[in-house]
């Protein structure tokens, strides 16, 4: 009778601790505006002294209703960390560029349902990036308004916002949205993943997910319920073979010496405070440490690039 009575009661306690389960649903509006700050970090170690690189900045995100669904725009954007005032040196002009770019950055639609749906207005980047980027050639030493005129192509810059844009809203939206998820619980699945720090490099990855824990939305919303949710990221072990196969046959073409890949890692976690109800995010903090053990002509050398991210969303409605 007591092994009965024993034996109920813990079937009655698994069952009341089980895990509680939470959809997570995109409903974003027009209008809500939000004032949006940002921080990366990157770590640059070739074996000899690590390059580092620190961009930080700050914009205004607002939504409005678009005839495809939801416009995103932007304003007032604010970049530290890039550019100066050397006019000689291609490196710092291109860079003075980007922050012209970014000051126009083109806004983009999404459906009613949340999926990244392309540029709104890519003629009016054109047309105003062009004016500006010919007011930066102009003020060029003579010998560097040439290739810098080449280089300065609008359309790669549209090009680049179109990439970053889906990329980070399949990232924080597409990933997690319609998902029904158990507190605690872990789901793996099998994904590919693009790093811009090599020339959107496409990595076959095993992610793992779950939401974390539930938790306040932050202060200046006392009351409000958030979850946290975290990523891990790992090189798909049955893919990292054929990865540094693709490597080597890309570094083949840019250099004479002897190279072969002999591992490859990568390190990547991310957490993201977000509202379950609407999938507006808090706060998103990523770090990412890629690693590649080689030989080149004989010699072992390491090579690791190292990437942290944190961004802070206050709504302002």
């Amino acid at each position: 009778m007591i092994k009965t009575v024993l034996t109920l009661s813990l079937i009655s306690l698994t069952c009341l601790s089980q895990a509680e389960t939470i959809n997570l649903n995109f409903a974003w509006e027009p209008g809500i505006s939000a004032s949006v700050t940002y921080a990366t970090q990157n770590v640059s170690d070739q074996g000899l002294s690590p390059q580092k690189s620190t961009i930080k900045g700050s914009y205004i995100l607002n939504v409005a209703e678009h005839e495809r669904g939801l416009e995103i725009s932007y304003e007032d954007f604010n970049l530290e960390g890039l550019g100066g005032d050397d006019k000689s040196d291609p490196r710092i002009v291109f860079e003075e560029a980007m922050k012209e770019a970014y000051s126009l950055a083109p806004s983009f639609i999404v459906s009613k349902a949340g999926e990244y749906n392309g540029l709104a207005n890519p003629e009016d980047f054109i047309i105003q990036a062009s004016t500006r980027f010919k007011t930066i050639t102009s003020e060029l030493p003579e010998e560097l308004q040439p290739p810098m005129t080449k280089l300065l192509q609008p359309a790669f810059f549209m090009g680049q916002f179109d990439k970053q844009y889906a990329r980070s809203w399949k990232r924080n939206i597409t990933f997690w949205k319609e998902k029904e998820l158990a507190v605690g619980e872990w789901n793996t699945i099998n994904e590919t993943i693009e790093l811009e720090a090599y020339g959107d490099l496409e990595i076959p990855v095993s992610t793992s997910y779950r939401i974390k824990e539930k938790c306040s939305c932050g202060a200046e919303t006392e009351g409000e319920q958030c979850i946290e949710l975290e990523l891990n990221s790992e090189i798909d072990p049955e893919k990292s073979q054929e990865l540094m196969d693709t490597l080597i046959a890309a570094l083949s073409k840019k250099t004479t010496d002897d190279v072969a890949i002999v591992g490859i890692t990568l390190d990547r976690v991310v957490n993201i405070i977000i509202d379950p109800d609407t999938l507006l995010a808090r706060s998103v903090k990523e770090r990412r440490k890629l690693t590649i053990e080689s030989t080149v002509n004989g010699k072992a050398q390491v090579a690791s690039e190292t990437e942290r991210a944190v961004l802070k969303i206050n709504y302002l409605n």
